[in-house]
């Protein structure tokens, strides 16, 4: 993950264009608060509201950083398209996308800042928020995985297209992470989580390493980029 953020971080010097530029940022942010939320599972916060807020913030980063991330990735995609399309109306759902997903992470935020896990009796607002976050966010973040695989195949670079595709399998495989929420703590659906997790890392990974073709250039060499970054120049 180290090595895939320093990755990240090198190509947002490489990169010319200034959307690729913001991707590559993004996706070191990205990276940077995966790690710090795999970091926090190994810190002991207090058992309060505040210590709760602490707890949960790190998920709560990944999920926006993520959105984010995802929307500049299918931009970037329609700049290598020849014909510029739109992906499956992304465009048109985008804005409000990201507001059901901001609206949803702020109840789970809510639920699990202020409920204690331990509370004898559930509050009916506290299950309700649960369920929308277990139901939005998984939807929102499928659907843009499938516009990132969509969008992949419609572009012409090869390198361009490996690591874009990567990007909607590592989603993919986030969104259900998230679903699995919903499931009972068993031994099989804690596997299951787990292993879609390992799986959402390693392709994030890949498609970092991806960026050290599209990044192979030095600023100003406009002649030396990659067809997919000259065409957005």
């Amino acid at each position: 993950m180290v090595l895939g953020i320093w990755r990240s971080a090198q190509m947002v010097h490489g990169f010319v264009d200034r959307v690729y530029k913001s991707k590559a940022l993004w996706m070191a942010a990205l990276m940077s608060s995966i790690l710090l939320s795999e970091l926090s599972n190994f810190a002991q916060f207090p058992s309060n509201a505040l210590g709760n807020l602490l707890a949960i913030l790190p998920l709560v980063l990944v999920i926006v950083v993520t959105y984010a991330f995802v929307d500049r990735t299918i931009l970037v995609a329609m700049r290598s398209d020849f014909f510029h399309r739109d992906v499956i109306g992304w465009m048109k759902v985008r804005l409000p996308g990201f507001i059901l997903v901001a609206g949803a992470v702020c109840l789970a935020t809510a639920d699990w800042t202020l409920v204690p896990s331990d509370a004898s009796t559930t509050p009916f607002w506290s299950t309700v928020a649960f369920d929308i976050f277990v139901v939005v966010v998984p939807l929102v973040l499928g659907y843009a995985a499938i516009a990132i695989v969509v969008s992949a195949r419609r572009t012409a670079d090869s390198t361009l297209r490996r690591h874009i595709l990567f990007l909607g399998l590592s989603l993919a495989c986030f969104a259900m992470v998230l679903a699995l929420f919903a499931t009972p703590s068993t031994d099989l659906f804690n596997f299951l989580g787990d292993a879609l997790n390992v799986a959402s890392l390693y392709l994030l990974y890949r498609a970092a390493m991806n960026l050290t073709l599209l990044g192979r250039v030095e600023k100003g060499a406009g002649s030396a980029l990659p067809l997919s970054v000259a065409n957005s120049s």
